[in-house]
């Protein structure tokens, strides 16, 4: 399943809902921004997650051309992924 924005609002939710409910955090804003600034963090590693991607597609597309025929997408996808994550500091 993809990850979309209604699902990080969902989450979010779920999220303060939780923290409420356990007590673990002294509010100082209300509710309705603190779930707000819940959402945009998730919001913004999605997006960070998503240019990631789409950075490491180009690589693999400029590879796929430089390499053709003995390139196995699929096997260089998570490897690229992972390791170009580690670099920026993006927490998959």
């Amino acid at each position: 399943m993809r990850w979309t924005s209604g699902l990080s609002g969902y989450l979010a939710q779920l999220i303060f809902a939780e923290w409420k409910k356990a007590d673990l955090v002294e509010w100082k804003a209300s509710e309705e921004e603190v779930a707000s600034q819940i959402h945009q963090i998730l919001s913004e590693d999605l997006n960070k997650e998503k240019a990631l991607e789409e950075e490491v597609n180009q690589m693999l597309d400029e590879l796929e051309k430089t390499h053709a025929g003995q390139f196995e997408r699929y096997k260089m996808y998570p490897l690229l992924k992972k390791e170009m994550a580690k670099k920026k500091g993006i927490i998959l």
